[in-house]
């Protein structure tokens, strides 16, 4: 094609291929580089592209920093926020998103809200199956450490399972006006993985239930309340149990 004629110009750094009907993007690999070595800044704005993967491609420009995608049917589709979220978790060297900043406590939102809706959906199926659809899914749980990794099977080399299932917990998070009035504003029942850190928690319960991570006080939801403190420490160290109700209260 006439873009990939364009991968040759070694000193190519900015490339605008807006509104150029582009349906999709070509699926990269370890084996198969796009080239474009040297592009810092892509603009792809009001083309027909409609699929998380071809978003997922992009990853494979190590130099790519600036991605423009406004416009596009698969972004149009989703509120700004989310849409953002999507595009950041997936594309982790890319700093200007939009024309705007990508922050560092941005990404980190993104990507554990990312990870947390793969694993939603991961129990019981392949690690292979995970990555074709989900190609940052591993790095996100290395980056993480929401899955405990020696839980594969000694024969993990052929059937690539994991025991996913068995390192989920199912939760429920809610929001407190107080300890003393127990009332809860939010409720929300998510899945989540037993190596989850508290500290990761918190921000995960900031996008959840909007508390800021620095007000937030956790407590297992037990007769007599019991407040999570070691913020590096995981939910399964904590004691944090399949089923139990964890509660967020905001501070002053």
């Amino acid at each position: 094609s006439e873009v990939k004629k364009l991968s040759k110009l070694p000193r190519l750094r900015k490339l605008n291929l807006s509104g150029n009907l582009l349906t999709g993007i070509e699926r990269y690999s370890e084996n198969n580089k796009p080239h474009f070595a040297s592009l810092t800044t892509l603009f792809l704005q009001n083309n027909s592209l409609n699929s998380w993967a071809d978003i997922s491609a992009l990853d494979h420009f190590e130099s790519l920093t600036e991605i423009r995608v406004s416009g596009i049917p698969l972004i149009e589709k989703l509120d700004m926020i989310t849409a953002r979220m999507n595009v950041a978790a997936r594309l982790p060297r890319i700093k200007q998103l939009n024309g705007s900043s990508v922050t560092q406590k941005e990404r980190a939102d993104a990507e554990i809200g990312y990870l947390s809706s793969i694993l939603s959906e991961a129990a019981g199926k392949e690690i292979k199956e995970l990555e074709s659809q989900h190609p940052r899914f591993s790095a996100l749980l290395k980056s993480y450490g929401n899955i405990n990794l020696n839980a594969l099977p000694s024969n993990a080399a052929t059937t690539d399972r994991t025991t996913i299932s068995k390192t989920l917990l199912s939760l429920e998070l809610s929001s407190i006006e107080s300890l003393e009035t127990m009332q809860v504003i939010k409720s929300v029942k998510k899945k989540l993985p037993s190596n989850l850190t508290l500290s990761k928690l918190k921000v995960l319960c900031q996008r959840l239930l909007g508390i800021p991570t620095g007000n937030q006080a956790v407590y297992i939801k037990r007769e007599e309340p019991e407040e999570l403190i070691h913020n590096e420490d995981t939910l399964q160290q904590l004691g944090v149990a399949e089923g139990q109700s964890l509660l967020i209260a905001k501070l002053d």
